[in-house]
């Protein structure tokens, strides 16, 4: 039922009804609905729903998967879901300096859609950009992707899950972030039991970050950075992310102590130490999955996951390269 090939395929599956999806019915709303190319909050909700959602829905019904078990729709202590909140808003700065250091090489983009979100309702927003989100890609990657690697070691099914987070985002800006909340949301999955924990983080993650824009928008603000406002080309481009970059790392030497030391108490509340010092199997971390019988190796690189990067890297250089033609 349960297998690292079976999470590759669906790896695999996933991306290219995500890729086709964008162009097709993303193209059919566009012949339906002409206001949705302008409107981003629509692009967005129609991708959420139709090419994420949809998708992981199909596979469940497909493979006649069991919901609960596969998705770890288990219920949690509530001390687990205050830690979750805690620990995603800790994160928020990391993010942001792997997001800086990105920037260096790659071109920004979730920076030029939170710039256009602003005029909308937040409320809106917040359902679009947080709640779908932290949804429908959490029952895809730390659902069925992750359950599917419940026979390998914590470390490696995180690290793909990780990976594959990173992967579906489509664009090398944010792989490299979403590859570190990846990984980040499947520990916090392990060691709290429950998919709601990570929900939670990436709510937070994204809802923090929409709220920060919307701030930054705010005719106060904008009227205090008026005078020091400049059109950026890419040199200006480079000695703003210098800039920045002091303030971000000093946020980062003030909160990663803090959210370790979160996590450290996290692992203690539910009685996971000795479980990740040992770098257990992943389905030891699920008691009512615990898997008693020898299971042999499964293979991780397999041809399906090798396609599924295939595709990503050159989808990925290929915006990269067409944003400069």
């Amino acid at each position: 039922m349960y297998s690292t090939i079976r999470g590759n395929r669906f790896s695999l599956f996933f991306l290219i009804f995500y890729l086709s999806g964008s162009f097709l019915v993303m193209g059919i709303l566009t012949i339906v609905y002409p206001p949705i190319k302008d409107n981003i909050l629509l692009s967005i909700a129609a991708t959420q729903l139709m090419l994420v959602f949809l998708p992981t829905i199909l596979y469940l019904l497909f493979v006649k998967l069991p919901i609960t078990k596969t998705l770890r729709l288990y219920p949690t202590k509530p001390i687990n879901l205050l830690f979750s909140f805690l620990i995603g808003f800790l994160s928020i700065p990391t993010v942001m300096l792997i997001n800086l250091l990105s920037q260096f090489i790659v071109s920004p983009v979730i920076n030029e859609t939170l710039k256009s979100l602003p005029s909308e309702p937040f409320g809106y927003s917040l359902l679009v950009i947080a709640v779908f989100p932290a949804l429908f890609e959490e029952m895809a990657t730390r659902g069925i992707f992750l359950s599917h690697y419940r026979h390998t070691r914590i470390l490696t099914a995180s690290l793909m899950s990780g990976l594959f987070f990173g992967i579906i985002h489509m664009n090398l800006n944010q792989f490299l972030y979403a590859f570190f909340l990846g990984t980040l949301f499947s520990i916090i999955l392990h060691i709290t039991g429950s998919i709601i924990c990570p929900m939670i983080m990436h709510f937070v993650v994204n809802g923090v970050n929409l709220g920060l824009s919307y701030i930054a928008a705010h005719p106060i603000i904008q009227e205090l950075s008026d005078a020091s406002q400049v059109n950026l080309d890419a040199i200006e481009q480079t000695e703003a992310l210098l800039m920045a970059l002091p303030g971000v790392i000093i946020m980062v030497l003030v909160t990663l102590p803090l959210l370790l030391l979160l996590i450290y108490a996290l692992i203690h509340i539910n009685n996971k130490m000795a479980l990740l010092k040992e770098n257990a199997i992943s389905s030891d971390f699920f008691p009512h999955e615990k898997i008693f019988q020898t299971v042999e190796k499964q293979p991780i690189f397999t041809l399906p996951f090798a396609a599924t990067l295939v595709i990503f890297i050159s989808f990925s250089i290929y915006l990269e390269v067409s944003r400069y033609l």
